[in-house]
C-alpha cells in the first residue's frame, strides 16, 4: 500500500524528508509522513479507500473497522468501495480510546462507542489503520473486534513504519 499512497501524499505536500523527526511514540526518524495532509482532499482520500477495497476485494468482508481518528475516514471510503465492488452493503465503523480508564493514552483500550459493537458481533471484519509506528492502536482494535465477537479476516495499513514487527503480530 505504501508505494501507491506516497504519490498521493506527495501531491498534497504531506512528506517531509531529510530532517530529524521525533515521532509521538518517542522514536526518531528522518522522514515524516503527515498522513493527515491527505484527509482534507476528499478525492485523494477516496482513492486510498479504493486502493484498500481493491486489495481486499476477494475477502468476504462485512464490516471495516479502524481506530479513530485518522482511520475513521479510511474505514468509510473502503467500506463504500467494497460495497460497490461486492454489490452488498459493507459497513464502516470505528473504535475510540477508552477515556474512562486511568491508563495513559498508550495504555488505553480501543472500545466501540455509539452502539457500533452491534455491527461487529458475528461479522467478518477488515481492520484498517493509517499509520503504524508501534502497532498498539491497531493491535488493540483487533483485540476489541475479537472480544466483541467479530472475526478479523485481515489488517490493512496505509503506512507501516515497522513491517517486520507488525506483520508478525497479526
Amino acid at each position: 500500500m505504501d508505494t501507491n499512497v506516497v504519490g498521493l501524499l506527495k501531491k498534497v505536500g504531506g512528506i517531509i524528508t531529510d530532517s530529524h523527526i521525533v515521532y509521538t511514540s518517542g522514536k526518531h526518524g528522518s522522514v515524516y509522513l503527515n498522513k493527515d495532509a491527505i484527509y482534507p482532499h476528499a478525492t485523494e482520500t477516496a482513492k486510498v479507500g479504493k486502493m484498500f477495497a481493491e486489495k481486499f476485494k476477494d475477502l468476504d468482508i462485512d464490516v471495516v473497522v479502524a481506530p479513530a481518528i485518522g482511520g475513521t475516514l479510511l474505514s468509510q471510503w473502503t467500506a463504500f468501495y467494497l460495497s460497490e465492488i461486492k454489490g452488498k452493503e459493507v459497513l464502516g465503523v470505528y473504535t475510540e480510546k477508552d477515556k474512562g480508564t486511568l491508563a495513559g493514552a498508550a495504555e488505553s483500550a480501543q472500545i466501540f462507542c455509539r452502539g457500533y459493537d452491534k455491527f461487529v458481533i458475528g461479522k467478518k471484519v477488515l481492520v484498517l489503520e493509517d499509520l503504524v509506528t508501534t502497532g498498539m492502536s491497531v493491535k488493540k482494535t483487533v483485540e476489541t473486534v475479537r472480544k466483541t465477537g467479530g472475526e478479523v479476516l485481515a489488517v490493512g495499513v496505509m503506512f507501516n513504519r515497522v513491517p517486520d514487527k507488525i506483520n508478525s503480530d497479526f
